[in-house]
């Protein structure tokens, strides 16, 4: 009997500590997560594709995809064209992703992009979620945008040009490319 109980009483304490923590916080586990970083052009390039979420004015192509970099190329109908980035399922169980993008090349327009967890939802509040490169953006400027996982369930999100509050810069005609230089998974 005596052995029973034993047997029962480990059972439930196995049974409270894995029930006890919810999807993202693992802090009750004998390990510890670590950053997991992504930064090879290949490993993000699996990733990433190139989106053409609704085309407002008939401009075919828009958005192009090289491995790592989307280019907008666009002279009119900007709104909802940019990429989507599918996360590992192992992301699940950190608590936020970092996303450094860095222009690497510009010849019409400024950039700025929103971010979507999918489509039609944008991340909120928007002006947490949006990166806009100023009235003077340089090749070569760098900016990381950090998402809560709580805010992508779905493991993705979408990244948009945005002509929108850019005042008439980042309206089109516009025509650059933006490259995806890392990817961290934070605990």
């Amino acid at each position: 009997m005596k052995k029973k109980l034993t047997i029962i009483a480990l059972l439930l304490i196995v049974s409270l500590a894995f029930f006890s923590c919810d999807n993202r916080d693992f802090s009750g586990f004998p390990f510890a997560l670590e950053p997991i970083e992504i930064d090879t052009p290949a490993d993000i390039g699996a990733m990433l594709v190139a989106l053409n979420l609704h085309n407002q004015s008939g401009d075919p192509v828009g958005v192009t995809k090289a491995v790592n970099k989307i280019t907008f190329n666009m002279t009119e109908g900007t709104d909802n064209h940019g990429g989507r980035v599918t996360l590992p399922t192992i992301a699940a169980m950190y608590h936020s992703v970092e996303v450094t993008f860095k222009l690497d090349s510009l010849t019409t327009g400024r950039p700025k992009i929103g971010f979507k967890a999918a489509v039609g939802v944008d991340l909120t509040p928007y002006a947490d979620f949006e990166i806009y490169w100023g009235d003077t953006p340089s090749v070569g400027d760098a900016f990381t945008q950090t998402i809560p996982m709580s805010k992508i369930p779905a493991g993705s999100f979408i990244f948009t040009h945005n002509q929108w509050e850019g005042g008439d810069m980042t309206k089109p005609p516009i025509n650059y490319t933006l490259e995806i230089t890392e990817i961290v998974l934070i605990p």
